[in-house]
């Protein structure tokens, strides 16, 4: 189980090395939009990865604990927001735009993505450690 969570823990730091990389050149440069799709690429893989091993692996704690059952679905359901949020920024922005629309929707895919590792590592993840 430690490393499932090490690799989980890295995969994060991955994501959010990249969110910084890409502040750093700047969203609306060459540098910065090829980051973006960089992240894209990274989140893709993050989620594939909690989806094949993660959930499944919790799943089955979750038969012998309530409170993990319903915080499983309720991250679950967190996550394929999340996700649909991203596919729409990465369908709505070919190519990186002067505007305050794209500015607060990189924003909002950065902040999103940062909540989200968070929670997982300080909510979901202890009970990944204390899984048979």
């Amino acid at each position: 189980m430690q490393n499932l969570l090490t690799a989980l823990k890295q995969e994060h730091e991955a994501l959010k090395a990249q969110v910084a990389l890409i502040k750093q050149h700047g969203v609306v440069t060459p540098d910065g939009f090829a980051g973006l799709q960089r992240l894209r690429e990274i989140l893709h893989a993050h989620v594939l990865h909690e989806d094949l091993d993660l959930y499944p692996r919790l799943e089955q704690a979750a038969v012998r604990d309530d409170n993990l059952r319903t915080l499983l679905d309720r991250f679950r359901g967190e996550m394929q927001e999340i996700t649909a949020e991203a596919n729409q920024f990465y369908q709505r922005y070919s190519a990186p735009v002067q505007s305050l629309d794209y500015a607060r929707d990189v924003a909002r895919l950065f902040s999103l993505l940062t909540n989200r590792i968070v929670t997982e590592e300080a909510v979901l993840y202890p009970y990944l450690e204390k899984a048979p």
